[in-house]
């Protein structure tokens, strides 16, 4: 998978969680690196 179908912004802000990297996509979204795959985690009101 090319980075760049992620949408993620140049340059991405990484966050180590320890069992898994966090990725600041925009407000409100971040993008989680679980097991090999990418999801979107979307804050809701």
């Amino acid at each position: 998978m090319r980075v760049a179908a992620l949408g993620l912004p140049d340059p991405v802000t990484s966050i180590d969680a320890r069992c898994t990297h966090l990725f600041l996509k925009k407000s409100g979204v971040i993008v989680v690196h679980w097991n090999g795959f990418y999801f979107d985690a979307i804050k809701r009101r």
